[in-house]
């Protein structure tokens, strides 16, 4: 019965499939900015990993279509072998001091402290970025 259920759980983490789904959060923003995508990450990343990767990714991408006077947008996902990471850059310029009333940057700190993560959000006059990272240690003891 384990192996069942982990087999259903592996097949289930494995429907979301990340790369597609960037690209879909980025594909409406073809038009205004040059984004470009640099993935190096295996497939057996964690369904809540992903979902996390995705939620941060599109608010990034959304802030970045309201707010950023920049052209270009510069995403990275990458595998280590004790975390995963994720950073999120635009060319604009912005204040050096972030608004941290909204709520999509609220909701951006509770997903990556959900994983044990930690996310950096930083602006100025080389642009908005966003770096978060979370090890995977922490997702192994969650699932036990």
């Amino acid at each position: 019965m384990t192996s069942i259920r982990s087999s259903v759980h592996d097949l289930h983490d494995d429907s979301i499939a990340l790369k597609p789904a960037v690209e879909d959060c980025i594909r409406p923003l073809k038009d205004r900015f040059a984004v470009s995508c640099d993935y190096d990450f295996s497939e057996r990343m964690s369904r809540d990993v992903k979902l996390c990767f995705i939620g941060v990714i599109k608010e990034a991408l959304s802030n970045t279509a309201k707010h950023s006077d920049g052209d270009s947008i510069k995403i990275i996902i990458r595998e280590h072998p004790a975390l995963y990471q994720l950073s999120i850059a635009d060319n604009g310029s912005c204040p050096e001091k972030i608004d941290e009333s909204g709520i999509g940057l609220a909701n951006m700190r509770e997903r990556a402290a959900s994983l044990n993560g930690n996310i950096n959000i930083t602006s100025g006059s080389k642009g908005f970025r966003i770096f978060l990272s979370v090890p995977k240690q922490n997702l192994t003891e969650r699932r036990s």
